[in-house]
């Protein structure tokens, strides 16, 4: 059963450029709908599943699921035959509708799965539906439809971050390299960046197969290795940039890394 009016009405519910005139809420309905529309609507899956196309794009949606339908396009959608779909909607209304959708970047935006809008959707329901006034309708229609446009958009927004957002590991490694002379400790890491220890040596020998302390060592020989190479610094200069507490020390880091003295090194690689 659904609980909604004739869509010949409408069209004429509102007189803002923009708005949400009418809400619905389809209980396990199975029939359906082919058509193409010229209103649009907001819609969650509360229960069950179905499939929406708009055009000739195809989607599944199921329950904790939201579907968008634009004005204009042609849709097919309709429950699925053996679990048939309960869904809340929103219908929206008025020329300005798919300007706001384009200005908030989605106008080709379908479907946003596992996103609960099942509060926001029954609040609007209880606030506007086919007993609500026309003046109600314009000046809480609009309001409503910028605040569930706004938090469609943010909700987007925020799932791209987190799809873009490096791993903890490789912030970490991007964190030793930008160290001029590689010092840094365990200990120095997980103040900084608000973790364990424990946790920060799983991540990162997860994600290079090494330890975070094998990979500080190992760029603190890489950085040696390129300034007896590519510089005239004595070895105690050396030693004191890169923060070892005397030559001697330096030297032995040196030889048990690379298998020779750093003067050695220096004489047969040098540029």
């Amino acid at each position: 059963m659904s609980d909604q009016i004739n869509f010949a009405e409408l069209y004429k519910r509102t007189t803002a450029p923009f708005a949400i005139d009418l809400t619905g809420i389809s209980n396990r309905v199975t029939k359906r709908i082919r058509r193409p529309i010229g209103i649009g609507s907001i819609e969650y899956v509360v229960s069950g599943k179905g499939t929406v196309t708009e055009n000739n794009v195809t989607v599944h949606v199921k329950a904790g699921d939201v579907f968008i339908l634009h004005a204009g396009q042609y849709h097919d959608y309709g429950p699925d035959p053996d679990d048939p779909w309960t869904k809340i909607w929103v219908q929206t209304s008025g020329p300005a509708v798919q300007e706001i959708l384009r200005a908030y970047g989605l106008a080709h935006v379908n479907h946003i799965p596992d996103f609960n809008l099942s509060e926001d959707l029954f609040r609007i329901h209880h606030l506007i539906n086919k007993d609500t006034n026309l003046e109600t309708i314009d000046k809480e229609g609009p309001r409503l439809f910028l605040e569930l446009v706004q938090k469609i958009h943010d909700e987007l927004r925020l799932r791209q971050e987190q799809t873009h957002k490096p791993h903890p590991a490789e912030i970490i490694r991007k964190r030793i390299d930008e160290l001029p002379d590689g010092y840094t400790t365990l200990e120095q890491l997980a103040k900084e960046f608000h973790f364990s220890k424990q946790y920060i040596i799983r991540i990162f020998k997860e994600r290079y197969g090494i330890t975070p302390h094998d990979y500080i060592i190992n760029r603190r020989v890489a950085i040696a290795q390129s300034l007896l190479k590519k510089t005239d610094l004595s070895i105690k200069n050396i030693a004191e940039q890169l923060r070892f507490c005397d030559v001697s020390y330096f030297s032995d880091f040196f030889r048990r890394h690379v298998d020779m003295a750093p003067l050695e090194f220096r004489k047969k690689y040098k540029s």
